[in-house]
């Protein structure tokens, strides 16, 4: 199935090439099935009890939930045992979420007619949340996106053992999950620098470009796998900085700093990282090289747009969009790298795994624009590590810190 996938993606990115040689006449294409990987089953190992386990006893358990822009995810993992996913469905509406989590109970109750017991639960979510409420921002649905611990089923979610976490942090600790049953390896290998087979006695920086851009830190604060405190920060909404003027980008990079910034802001404000380290970011850049390339569409989706820079180097416009979407993303890395002494960068996401022809096939330049700068060797041993397998990254860390920090 996946093979046939990839099939259909390849040919639909060809079709989408060939129509732009010929005035791009196929405006009626179906793109639905670009940019899309299987995901794989959640890979979290058995760990040993902390508690005694006594044969009849009721089960103590926690429960992780992955709250996405589409589907959400509900998984239960017990005291000493195995990971289960219970739940998978649709929705951007709190309504429905809340309909859809009273459900859980009667998949418990099935799964362990003796009897169970939710001891800790975190929901991860996109948006600012406070300790008891989140409005959840990359929902279309404007006016039914308010979620409060208070609404959730109390047998699941337990009063004062229940968090809401940001979506990025709990990616962030599901890294950390990772690291601890030594499966990092697996799931991320290095676009430049040295394979980690596990994180180091220091920081780290965890990138994911999706609908905005999520930034974290791992802060190491001890020794051991799982000595690290998460730190969300929102460093896509900092203000790109430029090289100086003899920087051979110089010019480019002004262009499309001005083309967004009068676009976006009438030309009053310089230009975010966000504002192209995003999925709408990367349509933005596309837009700007079509200005470039004479005959190109004048803008595509940002699925279309990744789809055929991967496929087809050849073609400019694409090409030209998803570099500077991932050069700004090092520019990023780089300013965070140098701020907060971290030492190493892990970019994390569904994205970036369908993304890892094109970083690799780039990554001289990419490495190039990463230590461009005038503390260019607290940079050159830094390594990045790119994601290279699919995986719920959210719903690992969701149900490790349900399991560890609650």
């Amino acid at each position: 199935k996946h093979k046939r996938q990839q099939q259909r993606e390849s040919k639909q990115a060809s079709m989408l090439v060939a129509s732009y040689a010929v005035g791009f006449r196929s405006a009626a294409l179906n793109t639905r099935g670009l940019h899309v990987r299987a995901r794989a089953p959640l890979v979290i190992r058995r760990r040993e009890s902390t508690t005694s386990s006594t044969p009849g006893a009721t089960p103590q358990m926690v429960v992780g939930v992955d709250i996405g822009a589409t589907n959400t995810r509900v998984c239960c993992k017990t005291d000493g045992g195995a990971t289960t996913e219970l739940l998978k469905f649709e929705t951007n509406k709190v309504s429905v979420l809340l309909k859809n989590l009273g459900n859980v109970s009667g998949l418990l109750d099935a799964k362990f007619p003796q009897g169970w017991k939710v001891r800790a639960a975190c929901l991860d979510v996109a948006g600012p949340s406070s300790d008891s409420t989140v409005e959840i921002t990359n929902w279309k649905n404007k006016t039914d996106r308010t979620l409060r611990l208070t609404d959730l089923p109390a047998s699941v979610f337990p009063a004062g053992h229940t968090r809401l976490i940001n979506d990025l942090e709990s990616a962030c600790y599901g890294v950390v999950a990772l690291n601890q049953t030594g499966e990092l390896s697996r799931y991320f290998l290095p676009l430049w620098g040295p394979t980690v087979a596990s994180l180091q006695n220091c920081h780290y920086l965890v990138m994911a470009m999706g609908t905005g851009l999520g930034v974290g830190i791992l802060l190491k604060i001890g020794r051991g796998p799982t000595a690290f405190n998460v730190l969300p920060v929102e460093l896509g909404h900092t203000l790109v900085p430029f090289h100086g003027p003899v920087y051979p980008d110089h010019a480019d990079d002004h262009s499309l700093a001005d083309f967004i910034s009068r676009k976006i802001y009438a030309g009053k404000h310089g230009i975010e990282f966000e504002d192209v380290c995003s999925g709408v970011g990367l349509e933005r850049a596309y837009s700007w090289a079509a200005t470039r390339n004479p005959g190109a569409p004048p803008s595509l989706t940002a699925k279309q747009v990744a789809n055929i820079a991967v496929q087809h180097p050849e073609w400019k416009p694409a090409n030209e969009a998803l570099f500077m979407h991932y050069k700004l993303l090092m520019r990023c890395a780089q300013n965070a790298c140098v701020g907060m002494q971290a030492k190493g960068v892990i970019l994390c996401g569904d994205n970036q795994v369908a993304n890892n022809d094109f970083t690799l096939r780039n990554s001289d330049k990419l490495h190039e624009e990463f230590v461009a700068h005038p503390k260019r060797q607290w940079l050159e041993s830094v390594p990045v590590l790119q994601q290279v397998a699919s995986l719920n990254a959210n719903l690992i860390g969701a149900t490790y810190v349900a399991e560890n920090l609650l």
